[in-house]
């Protein structure tokens, strides 16, 4: 939860918007003041959690589609050049692991407490009626991930020959939507990326606020309430991303090759009804056991025990072997409690 709360997520929703409208129009704009403005507006979408959707869905969500299917198919009917064939090795191992920065499976994970609480708000409050909504909106996002993914996977594609590797994210960005649309496509990118960050940080704020509201509301005698948790974690995001997109990424990659394994062996496993608790459990243990190692080996902790455990298995499976120790750790446990 912290993680893709104040921790790591949030902030860097943040610093995405401020270093896009930096680079793209306001050159020199003071970031403290753009991180002001930017969790201001998050804070007033928050603070009635039960309209987030309304919000989300109505008004945001819309215009960021709108933008970039604009975006996507001016790349596709007219694109910058021909893609050409880099001699990139290892590519669906190393962009697997790269798309942890998406964090995308870690929010759906918690993300789905603002769905939830949206329908339920509407009067939907049968749980097949609420699962039933849930796939169907599924189903579309992952058609609309995978036509906005895709497309900015072949516009970036045909940027190969433009020797253009040395360009940070944004600036990549920024530079293909000035080639395609010229300034229209700097504002039409600008305002798809701030929106996509604001729509995300607010969902994310919510989510931390009613999870951390319902943990210790009671406990604390309504000390801990939303309220305090959004804006102590507002407060808390808002000073981490003013150290840039780039910053965090590199302090996040450890951290997400650690827990990632673990929240995509949870998703795999509660998908299917056949997997008892004690084999979650085992397989969520051995993969966390993993995760630990690789984080502590970021830190230069591990005694060198992350390169014996890799140059045991194949150099194209490097990115994989959690598997393994979930597997095991799977069966394992599954098998010495069941004999008890």
């Amino acid at each position: 939860m912290l993680a893709i709360g104040p921790g790591l997520a949030i902030p860097r929703t943040a610093a995405t918007s401020i270093e896009v409208i930096q680079k793209g129009f306001l050159h020199g704009a003071n970031p403290i003041l753009l991180t002001m403005i930017f969790f201001l507006v998050v804070y007033l979408f928050v603070r009635k959690p039960n309209s987030i959707i309304d919000y989300l869905g109505k008004i945001l969500t819309p215009i960021l589609v709108l933008v970039l299917v604009l975006i996507i198919v001016k790349g596709i009917l007219f694109p910058i050049g021909g893609p050409i064939n880099t001699y990139q090795i290892q590519v669906f191992q190393n962009s697997f692991q790269e798309g942890y920065q998406t964090m995308d499976a870690l929010a759906s994970i918690v993300f789905a407490i603002v769905v939830t609480n949206g329908l339920k708000a509407k009067g939907i409050t049968d749980d097949k009626m609420i699962k039933e909504y849930t796939i169907k909106s599924g189903v579309i996002a992952v058609i609309g991930l995978c036509f906005v993914y895709g497309g900015l996977l072949y516009i970036g594609a045909t940027t190969s020959s433009q020797d253009l590797q040395n360009l940070e994210r944004i600036d990549l960005l920024l530079y293909i939507c000035y080639t395609q649309l010229k300034v229209v496509g700097k504002i039409l990118i600008c305002v798809a990326m701030v929106l996509a960050c604001l729509t995300t940080a607010i969902g994310l704020t919510t989510t931390v606020g009613q999870f951390f509201h319902d943990k210790f509301y009671k406990k604390t005698n309504g000390l801990v309430s939303y309220d305090i948790v959004i804006i102590i974690s507002l407060i808390f995001s808002a000073f981490f991303a003013v150290v840039g997109v780039e910053k965090i990424l590199v302090i996040s990659a450890p951290i997400l090759s650690a827990i990632y394994p673990v929240a995509i062996v949870l998703i795999v496993m509660n998908l299917f009804d056949r997997f008892s608790r004690n084999s979650k459990i085992g397989a969520i243990t051995g993969a966390s056991i993993y995760g630990i190692i690789v984080l502590l080996n970021s830190f230069k902790l591990d005694f060198g025990l992350l390169k014996i455990i890799e140059s045991v298995f194949p150099v194209q499976i490097k990115n994989f072997i959690w598997i393994i120790p979930a597997v095991l750790g799977s069966i394992i446990y599954d098998k010495i409690k069941s004999k008890r």
